[in-house]
């Protein structure tokens, strides 16, 4: 129910202990109000008022949709197709940014008594102006197909807000992909289907277009091995009709981002990949990139690039560390977004003064010391799925990795392979990167 509040001044009468008034309401109710009003004599009277509550501002909108019904007082007709609509002007431009636009800024729409809208469905305008009179409007999944699009265009947020509640409870494995498409088309984007949700479902589509825009995505966020896995099984579901389109759902997943192992074991030995001579320059184009890391940077290609979601939130991680008194293991995230800390998984080994590096979704704390001796051990935190895992631990080396060799032009003279210092012989072994 709306409110009005109301300030009654204090009555200047003091003969009276209630005053009374009664008002005639627009529907043709009589509704009474009645004020306390403080006994004679008595100083400490409310300087402020007195609140009165009514529903009056709700007997008015339910009689101003009756009089739009009847055609009273209406000032303009939409037209929309076949249908033409009567409304009144106030009413829309109350609730709609885009009627307010359209009726207060000397527009030329603000003087016609017919307005006609195009693109936009007819049923969907009736549905919306009576839910401007009623507030009330019913989705369903006949309605909603249109009354998004309708209320997004006519800026009726509260409505495009309610629709794309209504399709996210009808989310399933077989729709994943065309809502998606759906929200994309209309802005919705917290609506969108987050891709990671969708590679396990691919074989729940039955079109290649459909895949392939996901797999294509900047906004994928598994792994690339995953989505690897995703598309061969989505072509082996159906061999025979889709084996033509290995190469094209191929070339988006970026091989050289995945571990060599997985290249080797895993995708050139795949009976699609041995199948086509294109999908093989891709295994080469993977291969070469793992073992030629000092030549990277000629290399590049859209594989080598990590993907970037554009939703993605950057994240501060706090890891470890101590004071005079104690050493600790708790990590804390911050979240730039909401300006807030959030506390993770902690170390399974307390340190401080340790080694920190962030390779893809993992982040690695190096060695450290626990406040009696120096540490060797090494975790890893997966970000995923918030939990630290111990890896192998350092040996008793140097290394020194990567670095710039002073040329002229940056980007093709940075180092990326790696030395370690040998103890016995004091020398430098070049090793792997």
């Amino acid at each position: 129910m709306m409110e009005l509040s109301l300030d009654i001044p204090c009555s200047s009468s003091s003969s009276s202990s209630t005053a009374s008034s009664c008002h005639q309401s627009p529907t043709g109710l009589t509704s009474q109000h009645s004020v306390a009003s403080p006994a004679s004599g008595v100083s400490n009277r409310p300087r402020n008022g007195y609140t009165m509550q009514t529903t009056i501002p709700l007997d008015s909108f339910f009689t101003m949709d009756l009089m739009r019904k009847q055609k009273l007082l209406c000032d303009v007709v939409l037209k929309v197709g076949d249908k033409a609509i009567p409304v009144h002007r106030l009413v829309l431009a109350s609730c709609s940014p885009y009627f307010h636009a359209m009726f207060t800024n000397e527009m030329a729409e603000c003087f016609k008594s017919e307005v006609t809208l195009h693109d936009i469905d007819a049923n969907a305008v009736e549905l919306l102006v009576a839910f401007a009179y009623t507030s009330e409007i019913k989705i369903t999944e006949e309605t909603v197909q249109y009354l998004l699009p309708a209320a997004s265009l006519l800026q009726l947020h509260s409505v495009r807000d309610a629709c794309c509640r209504f399709l996210a409870t009808q989310l399933t494995p077989s729709n994943c992909l065309g809502i998606r498409r759906f929200a994309d088309t209309h802005g919705c984007f917290d609506l969108r289907p987050p891709p990671s949700s969708c590679p396990s479902k691919l074989q729940s589509s039955r079109r290649r277009r459909g895949v392939e825009e996901l797999v294509s995505s900047e906004e994928l966020v598994v792994a690339e091995e995953d989505a690897f896995l995703a598309v061969t099984k989505w072509i082996t579901n159906d061999q025979n009709k889709r084996k033509k389109h290995t190469y094209s759902l191929m070339r988006h997943i970026r091989l050289p981002l995945t571990s060599r192992n997985f290249v080797a074991q895993c995708v050139a030995c795949h009976p699609l990949v041995q199948a086509s001579p294109d999908c093989k320059d891709l295994v080469i184009e993977a291969m070469k990139y793992h073992l030629l890391p000092d030549q990277r940077t000629l290399l590049q290609s859209p594989r080598t690039l990590a993907r970037h979601h554009a939703a993605a939130t950057p994240m501060l991680f706090a890891i470890g560390g101590g004071s005079l008194f104690a050493i600790h293991s708790d990590c804390e995230c911050y979240n730039s977004k909401t300006q807030t800390w959030l506390p993770v998984a902690s170390m399974n080994v307390k340190r401080a003064r340790l080694g920190v590096a962030a390779v893809g979704s993992y982040i690695y704390a190096i060695g450290g010391y626990d406040g009696s001796n120096d540490v060797w051990v090494v975790e890893k935190f997966n970000t995923q799925t918030n939990a630290w895992l111990q890896v192998s631990s350092m040996e008793n080396a140097i290394f020194a990795v990567g670095g710039y060799d002073g040329s002229a032009h940056y980007l093709a003279s940075r180092i990326q392979s790696g030395d370690q210092y040998l103890d016995h012989d004091a020398g430098y072994d070049q090793s792997e990167e």
